[in-house]
Order: C-alpha cells, then structure tokens, then sequence
C-alpha cells in the first residue's frame, strides 16, 4: 500500500511539473512606456495609430517577439532584445536613452559635428542597440565605429540615399536589424554576407519583376517601403523561404504571387497599395498567424478551415457590420482584433465569443462601450485618446475591467506625403511628434 502511494505520488508529481513546463506562454508581451514623445508598432500598424507618454504618465502597446518599435525622436527597438516590459526613454539630438542606458545613437556627417562625450572612451555603450547615420560617413569617424563595434558588433544600423561606404560598414558589424534607405537593387548583394540579419527594410528604387533578393540565411523580417514602384513575379522572394514577416507599404501593384516561395509565412501587413493582384493566394498559407490588409476592398471571406492559425486581425474603416460579424463567427480562436476609424462597427458583441481574446485595439471611434465592459477575460485594451481622457468614462472601464491594462492611442492621419518612408526614422517620428504637440 505504502509503495503504491508513494508510485501514484511521483506520478502525480511528474504530471504537475510536466504541465507547468508545458503551460502556453503569454503570446504577446505588453510594453509600457514613458517619456517624451510617441510609440508606435511599427511592424503591426506602420503609422496608422500611435501612443503618446509622457515623463509622468505611462502608456502601453501591445507586441510580438521581433516587432519593430519606434518610440521617442529617435529611438527604434525590437521586442525581445531587451529584458523586462517597463521603459523609460528620453533622447535629445545625438543620444536616444532607455532606463538611464545608451540605446540608440545618430552619427553626424560631418568631422567637426561629433560631440566629445561620444568620443570618450569611458562612454557605457553596452547596451547600444541602434546607429542611424546620414548619406556618408566621415573617414575620421571610422575609429569610433570600430570600437563601438567590438562593444555591440550585432548593433542595428539605419541609413539613407545610399550609404557610400555602405560596404566598409558592414565590414564592422554584423547587425541584426538594417534599415536602408534607398539602395539600388544592383546592390542588394550586400546584405546577403550578414550572418545574424534577422529584420530588413529596403525603400525601393525601381519595380521589381524578375529580380530575386540574394539569399539572407537568417532574415525573418522584411518591410518594403515603394514610391508607386510595383512587386511582381513570384520568384522575387525565392531565396528566403524562411521569411516570417512580411510587410508592404506603399507599393504600385502587389501580386501575391510573390508570397509563393514562403512556406513559414506568420505575418503579413499590405498598406496603401495602389492594386493587389491574386488575394486568394494569401489563404494558402496557412502558418499565417497575423494579417493585416490596410486596403478598404479586402473581402474578409476567411473561415478557420482557410486560415487556422490566424490569431491577429485589423478591420479597415469600411469594413460594414454584416462582414465584421461573419469573419468573427468563422475565426473563433483570434487573440487580438483591431478596428481602424470605423463608424460602420457599431455592435462589438460577436467579440464576446471569442474565449482566447488577449488584445483589443479600437482607433478614432468607440461605438459600443457597454459591451468593452463585458469583455472580462481581455488582458489589454487601446481605445482612443477622447475616450481614456474623460476621467469617468475611464474610472468605468478599469471598474468593470480591472485586470485589464488601458492604452490610450491616437489615429495618424495619413496624406499624400505620410506615404514616404524617410530614413532614419528620427526624421519620420520627429516629425510626427512635434505636429502633435504643435
């Protein structure tokens, strides 16, 4: 009896310690920021919302592991590199810092622009996580970029009009993320040599048909900026099958032919193409886990037989009731929904069946509060500025959520001249910045 008991006990106890070990971690990491400025997910929405914090008042975002993330004048990180989920940042021309420590750094063009303090060798760059620089970098500059090199050799690096000794940089580092701007295809050979490169923004310079990017072995991200120039042909992406991430802004025609070659697409984001060619194709990829189609003629005709790993969706602003209901009905096991200035979505309640809902993200518009309130199990939920800025209308929503972090985001209104991608991004999110508090 004794030896049975004690047989039953550590079976027991295997179980337990099996099922704890095995328990699903959170799917998404809730990052809250404070300081001066704006937040944005830049890989999950581009510009289309963003959060504004403040040295004394918080606000938080939702992210994935490896999402890109703008935040400050300029500063840029991605998710999982740095430990913990509570930043503080300030940044002033040079010097972008988080916690007290030294993430980001602007180098100047010219010799006599270079302030002492990032000269110094005593200077902490441990934590150093990104270098934007301009069209050229000084000669005189190049001891620097090789110490900070030995000090973060997998530091990111952004960089605009076609770096001229692009090839001598990348000599140095061995960057996870590279931002680049405007670079001629002919040159996109360069990247190919980085071993750790995980996320890769190109700003196009002419349409692509036939031309394949040159194979990048560990690239999981890639974000295409255009100026109308257009992505064609489906072998543009056949050396990086592993690509998991997958975002387009701003191009001419996409034909989703191109997605062929991606047998682990998880993400896909389509913002402000002018024409999207074979969308039907997107539903054969059924590893895709986020979608987001910025355009207002996506059809929504997605069940879980179609798509059964979807978690991630955003609704357009056209997007009318009937379909917003229908999709939910047929995508029972979404985590986190977006709806985006929607005045057709008036009735939230097919939310409520959704029993795995983490995230809820409503932009310019709250048309059904009483049914937020019944969303009991929802673990962060952004609404915009009007409604979290009326204190009661806030006290009511934390009462009847009070296990839920509030965000308070803004919708970015995007004209003609928001489409261009500007690298370095302190270029884009100082700009942003400052129009919001002018």
């Amino acid at each position: 009896m004794k030896r049975s008991f004690l047989f039953n006990l550590v079976i027991i106890s295997i179980l337990i310690l099996f099922t704890s070990c095995n328990k699903r971690p959170e799917p998404y990491s809730i990052l809250e920021y404070k300081g001066d400025g704006v937040v944005a997910n830049y890989t999950k929405s581009y510009m289309t919302m963003s959060y504004e914090t403040e040295s004394i008042k918080p606000n938080s975002i939702l992210a994935g592991k490896g999402d890109l993330i703008l935040y400050g004048e300029n500063l840029l990180s991605c998710v999982g590199k740095n430990s913990g989920t509570k930043f503080s940042y300030k940044a002033d021309k040079e010097f972008g810092y988080i916690n007290g420590k030294i993430r980001s750094i602007t180098i100047p063009e010219k010799d006599d622009q270079l302030p002492a303090f990032l000269r110094s060798d005593t200077t902490d760059f441990s934590q150093l996580e990104f270098i934007t620089f301009g069209s050229k970098v000084p000669e005189s500059y190049m001891p620097l970029l090789t110490r900070l090199a030995k000090i973060r050799p997998d530091a990111g690096l952004s960089f605009e009009n076609g770096l001229s000794n692009l090839s001598e940089i990348l000599k140095l580092f061995d960057p996870a993320v590279i931002l680049a701007g405007n670079i001629p295809v002919k040159d996109y050979g360069l990247f190919s040599g980085e071993p750790n490169l995980e996320s890769l923004l190109l700003v196009l310079e002419d349409s692509i048909n036939t031309t394949p990017l040159p194979a990048m072995a560990e690239l999981e991200q890639l974000i295409i900026s255009g100026e109308g120039e257009s992505i064609t042909g489906d072998q543009f992406l056949a050396n990086n099958s592993q690509l998991e991430k997958l975002s387009l802004i701003s191009v001419g025609t996409f034909d989703c032919s191109v997605l062929k070659s991606l047998a682990h697409l998880k993400e896909l984001m389509i913002f402000d193409c002018d024409t999207i060619l074979n969308v039907e194709l997107i539903k054969e990829h059924k590893s895709l886990e986020v979608l987001i189609p910025y355009w207002e003629d996506f059809k929504y005709d997605i069940t879980e037989n179609d798509l059964p790993a979807l978690r991630w969706i955003s609704f357009s602003s056209k997007l009318p009731q009937n379909i917003f209901e229908s999709f939910i009905g047929s995508n029972p096991n979404l985590e986190v929904v977006e709806i985006i200035k929607n005045t057709n979505i008036t009735n939230l309640q097919p939310l409520l069946s959704l029993k795995k809902l983490y995230g809820l993200t409503i932009v310019d518009t709250l048309t059904d509060i009483n049914t937020v309130k019944s969303l009991k199990n929802l673990k962060y939920l952004s609404l915009p500025n009007g409604v979290l800025n009326d204190s009661i209308k806030k006290a009511i929503i934390h009462e009847a959520l009070p296990g839920t972090v509030l965000a308070s985001n803004e919708g970015v209104c995007l004209g003609s001249g928001w489409l261009l991608l500007l690298i370095p991004f302190i270029m884009l999110f100082s700009f942003v910045s400052k129009k919001k508090r002018s």
